[in-house]
């Protein structure tokens, strides 16, 4: 996902050499140009099949190499995925060698550049949408892998657009915000999904078995996580604090028996947090940090600004709990 200004400094480091097309050396001959050159030199129609016809026509005359037939395959694996409003009005340039082939579609407006950037073993595929529809139909065909880095690229992305809805905006920001503060079998595993616009636009990593949603609602951003096992459930809650309330300490609780990773440790040690809890000042129920260490990891839970510490642990099988006030603010 690309904006134009960025697809414009790339097209002037291909013209300046900058970025080698392939780490493979080809022939540069009078002879290999000649024979390549009613291809290099007309534009072909942007289909699959028109990338499969030039792909075999450089074959028969036997002048693809290994990188140039990458490039090829790159470039169709990908085409092939894209929705119509991309495969339909489109330009997409092949860059090997210093050299480049043209296919075009429609008016040619979204432009995709298939190349080897410097220091990469495999094709890159580039592509800058002409339109926020574009851009957003893009996305809404499952064509992005969920990471941290992705996410921001897309949300930079929207700014591209004066017309890019505020409520989109807000929701790449509240899923970035929390995203990145998810344990790894989160963000390594997971299918989020953001609800804005009447368009629900995933971002998939692993097997997606950790649903995340993002939508826009009363005009706020809500961000929602259905944990697929309790360890899961368990590694959030040692990122992410859980409010601290007898509620939620029930809730936490309640929702580990229903997963079936309760052991006596855990069972313990949430009837030990919530006498200590009822048992301290109010004044210390409002403003603390809980902390569950044990043997199946931290658990935390937080109210006001957390700035009282109280750590819980367990040694044999007794469970003895720390008060911290250094954080209180003067």
């Amino acid at each position: 996902m690309w904006c134009k200004g960025r697809i414009s400094l790339l097209k002037a480091q291909l013209q300046q050499g900058e970025i080698p097309s392939f780490t493979e050396p080809e022939s540069n001959s009078i002879e290999d140009r000649a024979n390549m050159g009613n291809q290099l030199g007309k534009t072909h129609q942007l289909s699959t099949s028109g990338l499969q016809e030039v792909k075999k026509q450089v074959v028969l005359r036997g002048k693809m190499s290994k990188s140039l037939n990458d490039i090829f395959q790159c470039a169709e694996e990908h085409f092939d995925s894209e929705p119509d409003c991309v495969k339909n009005n489109a330009k997409m340039t092949l860059h090997w060698n210093g050299e480049s082939l043209v296919f075009v579609s429609g008016r040619g407006e979204c432009e995709i550049d298939v190349l080897y950037k410097q220091g990469s073993e495999k094709p890159s595929y580039d592509i800058v949408s002409d339109s926020l529809n574009n851009f957003l139909e893009r996305m809404s065909a499952g064509l992005n892998v969920l990471s941290l880095a992705n996410l921001e690229e897309a949300r930079w992305s929207l700014d591209v657009w004066e017309e890019t809805p505020k409520s989109l905006k807000t929701c790449f920001d509240r899923a970035i915000w929390h995203f990145q503060k998810e344990p790894a079998c989160v963000q390594e595993n997971a299918k989020l999904v953001i609800q804005s616009s009447g368009r629900n636009l995933p971002f998939i990593s692993g097997e997606g078995e950790c649903e995340i949603s993002v939508s826009y609602s009363n005009g706020k951003p809500v961000y929602t996580v259905h944990e697929p096992t309790g360890e899961v459930y368990l590694a959030r809650l040692g990122t992410r604090p859980a409010p601290l309330s007898k509620p939620s300490l029930e809730s936490a609780q309640n929702k580990l028996k229903f997963f079936g990773v309760m052991t006596w440790e855990l069972r313990g040690c949430f009837q030990y947090a919530l006498k200590v809890l009822d048992e301290a000042p109010k004044h210390v129920q409002e403003n603390a940090l809980m902390l569950l260490e044990t043997t199946s990891g931290r658990m935390m839970f937080r109210s006001g600004k957390g700035e009282i510490t109280i750590t819980i642990s367990s040694k044999d099988w007794e469970f003895t709990h720390d008060i911290n006030m250094s954080k209180m603010s003067c």
